[in-house]
């Protein structure tokens, strides 16, 4: 209807210039017609996949296939359009995709039926099915052809090992948060590249008080996240009630995305960011974490990151290597 009767150069103007034939933008349309490379980002606007992506999505199935990228590149989307374009190949196919939390895994049902529902085609969604570990190992699907496993760092190797010895005829992808290249990696991201990184050497509990009051000026509660360890989320907790007028909540990841609210401050625990995002990301007790949970964390935002410390470490030194933009004392 859009191009009907067009020549190839109307055609192209209407895709440039969107907006004077009061067209939706590029994105939008050719991610219509092609859903496989539809990336859909939190705030629901619609990205093509790039060219890495688009490589690992065609790629012929393997027995088993590791992607390796860093995190925030897009990894987590890419399988999902993989697993899509698996299903629109070969309808009867049967895939099962892990996530390490509960959260994580409604997370990615909801971005999957996003994708779906923008689509112009018809797919079978029961056959693709998302589940924890746990899920897993206890109502293992039967007839599976493909198990994705994302955010591998997140699992026990004992599990890790089970799903490769047991995988007979089934194909098998790895997904890991890596900066190290391999056959499918990533180094492009559709996210922003630019945020801000600031470095604060302070009293963790008051510093953060203050950035987030700060925020609070404006920008909306929802879109703060606040990353720490279980014992300090709790006295967080405790000092907001207090002293900041916006609510906050835990995010408890063992539990449904139902049973969420995400309009508010949201204080995680560094094993419950899987599938996150934010547009401000603060991180805190940065000494005592995994320097791959670190690097994760600090993928969620969107905006800025405040990192947070009241004493040298290697972690820090290893994000100040990394990630850092301004350093404020």
């Amino acid at each position: 209807i859009m191009f009907n009767n067009s020549s190839e150069e109307n055609i192209l103007n209407k895709l440039v210039e969107p907006n004077t034939y009061n067209l939706p933008n590029t994105s939008s349309i050719m991610s219509t017609l092609l859903i496989q490379y539809a990336i859909i980002d939190f705030e629901q606007n619609i990205h093509l996949a790039s060219q890495e992506q688009m490589h690992f999505i065609n790629t012929d199935l393997e027995k088993s296939m590791t992607l390796k990228a860093p995190a925030g590149s897009g990894k987590t989307s890419a399988i999902l359009l993989k697993a899509v374009l698996e299903k629109l190949k070969n309808p009867s196919l049967k895939i099962v995709i892990i996530k390490p939390t509960n959260l994580a895994c409604d997370i990615l049902s909801k971005k999957l039926l996003d994708t779906v529902e923008h689509a112009i085609v018809e797919l079978d969604l029961s056959s693709i099915v998302i589940l924890t570990p746990t899920q897993f190992k206890e109502s293992t699907p039967k007839s599976i052809d493909l198990i994705i496993c994302d955010d591998t760092e997140f699992y026990e190797d004992t599990f890790l090992l089970s799903i490769k010895n047991s995988s007979n005829k089934r194909k098998l992808i790895f997904v890991e948060n890596a900066t190290s290249p391999d056959e499918y990696y990533f180094t492009e991201t559709f996210r922003a590249t630019n945020k801000d990184v600031f470095f604060y050497e302070a009293n963790e509990h008051a510093k953060v008080l203050q950035i987030v009051s700060s925020l609070l000026l404006t920008c909306q509660a929802k879109d703060i996240l606040i990353v720490s360890t279980p014992l300090t989320r709790q006295k967080l907790q405790d000092d907001f009630d207090e002293f900041i007028e916006s609510d906050s909540v835990e995010i408890d990841s063992t539990q449904s995305l139902i049973n969420q609210n995400f309009n508010h401050i949201l204080l995680a625990n560094y094993d419950d960011t899987v599938s996150l995002e934010a547009k401000y990301v603060l991180l805190m007790d940065i000494a005592l974490i995994d320097v791959k949970k670190l690097e994760y964390a600090y993928s969620l935002c969107s905006q800025s990151v405040y990192i947070v410390y009241d004493m040298e470490s290697e972690n820090l030194e290893l994000l100040r290597n990394n990630f850092e933009s301004n350093k404020n004392t």
